[in-house]
């Protein structure tokens, strides 16, 4: 449904990743098409994990830790394995929500056990990724005059989707998903605004909105049932060496 309803080249994706990405271990699109607010200009985000040989990480000439590669539209950044890992830890529930996307361009056998590791990650600490991710491009959205529709919506994404997971332990992503529950008013126009690759013309404030959102998701994470940090670290440590004993060759 994913492909159709928002016009996804899924097949030409999947190419793309397939040309570019050595070893993958998990190749998702995130982005704005993700996110269900896709422009005319928006570009597809492909974003993941790969594996490097692990005879090449012990030689002097290792692998890097970032593969990046932009074509046209398709804009690529994938992490090596234990950079993506330790990036999941740190812990960012950006990492988490490429784990549990559903808009999958290339699975693995090890894709569904990644997936299962992400649900230690879902903790009381994400708290500081979204309040500070979301302050960030509120500075840039309110110092543009609320005029730039993309950041006006990342914002209202970032905000909803860390209260969602605070509140419920779930990663979405999709704004018009989320503001199912949210019902945020101004939501439809802004989507609308930005299928039309149009600005704001000086008639939208989100101020109120915004700070009814972040005043949410601080008591989400007053109120959270889920655990204060990462869970069973230990597993994402043996999920690594698993991997690396099977890819020595």
């Amino acid at each position: 449904m994913a492909d159709s309803k928002l016009k996804i080249p899924m097949k030409e994706l999947k190419a793309f990743a397939k040309a570019h990405v050595p070893d993958p271990l998990l190749i998702v699109l995130s982005g704005s098409h993700a996110y269900g607010f896709p422009s005319p200009d928006s570009d597809f985000d492909i974003r993941g994990a790969c594996i490097s040989k692990t005879k090449d990480l012990l030689s002097l000439h290792k692998p890097p830790e970032t593969l990046e590669r932009k074509e046209g539209k398709i804009e690529l950044i994938v992490y090596e394995m234990e950079k993506f890992l330790g990036l999941m830890l740190s812990p960012s529930g950006y990492v988490v929500e490429q784990v549990n996307s559903p808009y999958p361009i290339l699975e693995t056998k090890y894709s569904k056990q990644l997936q299962q590791l992400s649900k230690n990650v879902i903790c009381k600490a994400l708290h500081s990724h979204y309040s500070g991710f979301a302050l960030s491009v509120y500075k840039k959205a309110s110092q543009a005059g609320w005029a730039d529709i993309k950041e006006d919506l990342y914002l209202l994404r970032i905000l909803m989707t860390g209260i969602t997971m605070l509140e419920t332990g779930q990663v979405v992503v999709n704004l018009p998903e989320l503001n199912k529950k949210f019902k945020v008013g101004i939501v439809p126009e802004l989507i609308e605004l930005k299928a039309q690759a149009e600005t704001s013309r000086g008639i939208i404030n989100l101020d109120k909105e915004s700070a009814e959102l972040f005043s949410r998701l601080d008591e989400a994470y007053k109120n959270s049932n889920l655990p204060d940090r990462v869970q069973n670290v230990d597993k994402f440590n043996d999920f690594l060496l698993k991997i690396r004993v099977a890819n020595m060759k």
